[in-house]
Parts: structure tokens; C-alpha cells; sequence
């Protein structure tokens, strides 16, 4: 029998750390983080991480593993996050897997996709795409010939959209169609808990908490990335830091950079929306739901 584990997912701004932590403290657990940019060291106050007060209280894994430079592949996550995982169960502890990258927790759930090596020729041909015509040509490109995969990343996720054309021009199928045909053995069984709101109050809530990162100081955390790495993948990627990274580039002047933050996070949270659904057997509540949550998890962990 496969140990049982949570597993809680949504949208940006739904309140799944403090959720999390909840949980944690009630039920015994500890809390592996599976966002994609609070993995990385320094992106703090972009990535929403938690403040140290509750790290301290709470065990928190997978939190500040990278340096901002480094590129890390998906498999390398789950296998680490998967190990981390055990380790939690060795200590009696309940593991609580958290965080809002989708494609994380779809391996997690469904088995990591073995899709054919790096082809460094396709790779090279699509960096010189790139240069020429920018991501955003690539991601179109990526539309055509795969548009459930491009529903689920950004335009600006170059690393993604490249592997997932990669996959295509290897093997003439789409990494979707190969990740749904390619049966994994999973190594728990998932309590999968779904976290939404209301449309206006998510977007109202976005709003508000791009408002408190630039107040709280988003500007400089990008300033002393860049000036550490400034070949980060987190500021390439993540938003927040790559709007930041415009702005003082002085491509764009601050109300675009403000506007362009709430506006690329909304379109976020609306692709998690849509990924997550996706998903078979989650359970979805408000946040607010925080003791109907606790209920169904006892539930769950006590069933055979």
C-alpha cells in the first residue's frame, strides 16, 4: 500500500502557504514546496516565498535549493522533491506538497515523461529562431503544431516552449500526446487538495499583492540579482523580475512595469486555472474552507 500524502494546488494569491502551514501544525506534517521560482536563492519577495518566522515553525523543503543562474530540468525537481517526500514518512511526519507550477505537480501526480534526448541541432536551430525573431515567435510556432502544451506555459518560458518543440521535431508528436500515452509508476497516493476564489476577488487580491511586492521592495531584489547573476533564469523567466529587468533597462517607464505585473499574473493565474482542471481527483474549496480542508485529509488518512 502507498503511503498517502497532500498535495495543495491553485492559482497565485489564493493563500496556499498559509493553508499549508495550517495543516502542518494540525496533522504532523512538513511542507515541500513545488513553485517554480521560490526554489531559487534571493527571489524572495517576487516569489511570494514564506517569511523565515514561519520556516522556522513549520519544516519547509525545497526552498532557496538553486541559485538563480542555474538551469534546472523538471525531473531533477520531482526526483528530489520525491526523495524529500520519503524522507518526511521515515520521520512520521505528514509531507504536504504546495505550490502553483502546474507541470510539477503533473509529474508528480502522473510520472515524469522520458521523452527523447537533447538534440543539440534542433536546440541550436531554435536559439538562432530566437535571436532573430524572439520567444514569442517560437511560442506561436508552438500553437500551431501543440496547443495543449502551449495553453499551460507562458510565452516568455523559452525553456519549456523549446523542449516542447524539440520533442515535436524528434518525434513527430507532441509532448502532450507522449506524456498521456507514457504509463509511470507513482510512488504515493496523493490527497490532492484545489484552492479558488471568486474571479474578481483572485484578481483583486493579484493586484493588491503586486502592489505590496513593489512596496516591500521587488525593485531592489532584482536590482542585486542582476547584479550577481545577470544571466539569471529567474529573472528571464519569472514574472515580476523580468518586468522589473525592463523597466531598468528602461524599456518600459513604471506604470507599465506595475501594469504589465498584474496583467501577466493574471494571465498566469487564469493558465493554472485551466491546467489544474485538468487534473483528475482533486478536491476543490475556498481558503477559507481551511476546517472542512482538515476534515477531508483526516478523512482521507484514516480511509484503507
Amino acid at each position: 500500500m502507498k503511503n498517502k500524502v497532500v498535495a495543495i494546488v491553485g492559482p497565485t494569491a489564493t493563500g496556499k502557504t498559509e493553508i499549508a502551514v495550517d495543516i502542518a501544525k494540525k496533522l504532523n506534517g512538513a511542507i515541500v514546496n513545488l513553485d517554480s521560482v521560490q526554489i531559487y536563492k534571493m527571489a524572495d519577495i517576487g516569489s511570494a516565498k514564506p517569511s523565515k518566522k514561519i520556516i522556522e515553525i513549520i519544516p519547509h523543503y525545497l526552498i532557496d535549493q538553486f541559485e538563480p543562474n542555474e538551469k534546472v530540468d523538471m525531473k531533477r525537481i520531482i526526483e528530489i522533491a520525491t526523495e524529500i517526500g520519503k524522507k518526511i514518512i521515515d520521520e512520521n511526519k505528514l509531507p504536504i506538497y504546495v505550490g502553483g507550477t502546474g507541470l510539477y505537480f503533473k509529474a508528480l501526480f502522473y510520472g515524469i515523461f522520458d521523452g527523447p534526448s537533447k538534440n543539440q541541432e534542433i536546440r541550436d536551430r531554435l536559439k538562432k529562431i530566437k535571436e532573430e525573431k524572439g520567444s514569442k515567435y517560437l511560442y506561436q510556432e508552438l500553437q500551431k503544431v501543440d496547443p495543449e502544451t502551449a495553453s499551460r506555459i507562458s510565452e516568455n518560458d523559452y525553456i519549456r516552449i523549446e523542449r516542447a518543440l524539440e520533442v515535436y521535431y524528434t518525434t513527430g508528436k507532441t509532448i502532450s500526446y507522449l506524456q498521456k500515452n507514457q504509463k509511470k509508476e507513482i510512488e504515493f497516493d496523493f490527497i490532492k487538495i484545489g484552492l479558488n476564489i471568486d474571479r474578481k476577488e483572485l484578481y483583486e487580491r493579484i493586484e493588491k499583492r503586486v502592489d505590496k511586492m513593489i512596496e516591500d521592495g521587488l525593485i531592489e531584489e532584482t536590482k542585486n540579482i542582476l547584479k550577481k547573476y545577470p544571466d539569471s533564469m529567474v529573472i528571464q523567466t519569472a514574472i515580476g523580475y523580468k518586468e522589473v529587468k525592463d523597466f531598468l533597462d528602461n524599456k518600459i517607464d513604471y506604470e507599465k512595469m506595475v501594469y504589465l505585473i498584474k496583467r501577466n499574473t493574471r494571465r498566469f493565474a487564469k493558465r493554472q486555472l485551466t491546467l489544474f482542471r485538468a487534473i483528475d481527483g482533486i478536491k476543490w474549496f475556498k481558503p477559507s474552507d481551511v476546517d472542512n480542508i482538515i476534515d477531508f485529509i483526516r478523512k482521507k488518512l484514516s480511509e484503507n
